[in-house]
């Protein structure tokens, strides 16, 4: 992210280390979060637009540019870009407009709209496909999809639930119920401490490997029941980073922080549990906010 020039801004809150990691990667490695509705018939351009004005409105954390340390709201709605009809490769979730880095001055957010996206046609055969999409150096996947929540609320003609708060996941951290505070953070830590599940990486230079999986069903805690089995695949026990979203734990003592980074993604050993649900129960508790 560049910094901009001092002003003033209604919304703005401290920049997380997290938050400043993200500032300082290079725009290849800048990190998006993505979504994709799929649906049948189609969508107004300027309607849509419309309604994340509104909802960016209720959620300023959404037109986030950085000052100095701090993230404000610049006062400018994410884009809506309207995209070539069939550009949208429904089979893989990918198009070259999905590579496209979100980073500061520019948008953060922005909406992309597919007219015949590859979605599941209606009986008159129109489809359209939108792609939410948010750096995560401002928000998490959790973050993104309440402010998705609050566009279709204002589609639909309801007023948007908003997420006022300048809450930073640092001040989050703060305010954890933990005897004796946080941990101290390792130092001088070399070498890996657990192996890799999915073995060597390979010398040449990675890049985005898009796949479309359908699972039947409703899931809770998809991520991570999809992390304790890829920590167990190999022969020895592993560790990674599992997401956890705590708007729950301290929603009720500092409400409107649905729309903020408030997901901690620490690295954990899989339980050596037989069973997901019992892994569940062993590895997925955690502290609660004061």
């Amino acid at each position: 992210m560049s910094p901009i020039p001092q002003q003033r801004h209604g919304y703005r809150r401290e920049m997380s280390a997290g938050e400043w990691l993200y500032a300082g990667l290079a725009p290849r490695d800048s990190n998006t979060v993505q979504y994709v509705v799929e649906g049948a018939g189609t969508m107004d351009a300027s309607r849509l637009a419309d309604a994340v004005a509104r909802a960016s409105e209720a959620c300023p954390g959404t037109r986030l540019v950085r000052d100095g340390r701090r993230l404000v709201d610049g006062g400018v709605p994410p884009r809506v870009r309207v995209m070539e009809a069939g550009s949208f490769d429904a089979g893989l979730l990918d198009s070259p407009a999905l590579r496209h880095a979100l980073r500061s001055p520019d948008a953060t957010f922005e909406v992309l709209l597919f007219p015949g996206g590859g979605g599941v046609p209606d009986s008159a055969g129109a489809s359209v496909t939108l792609v939410f999409r948010a750096s995560h150096g401002v928000t998490d996947a959790r973050g993104l999809m309440l402010w998705i929540e609050d566009v279709f609320r204002v589609l639909r003609g309801s007023e948007p639930a908003g997420a006022p708060s300048t809450l930073s996941r640092d001040e989050f951290l703060r305010d954890l119920d933990l005897p004796g505070g946080l941990p101290p953070a390792a130092r001088n830590v070399s070498g890996l401490a657990w192996p890799s599940p999915l073995g060597r990486l390979p010398r040449r230079p990675a890049g985005t490997l898009w796949r479309r999986r359908s699972v039947d069903g409703s899931h809770p805690a998809a991520t991570a029941a999809s992390w304790y089995p890829s920590t167990c695949a190999g022969t020895r026990p592993a560790s990674g980073p599992r997401p956890g979203c705590r708007r729950r734990s301290c929603w009720t003592s500092r409400p409107g922080t649905a729309g903020r980074r408030c997901t901690a993604a620490p690295s954990r050993p899989s339980p050596r549990a037989r069973n997901w649900p019992s892994a569940r129960t062993r590895g997925c508790s955690g502290p609660r906010c004061r």
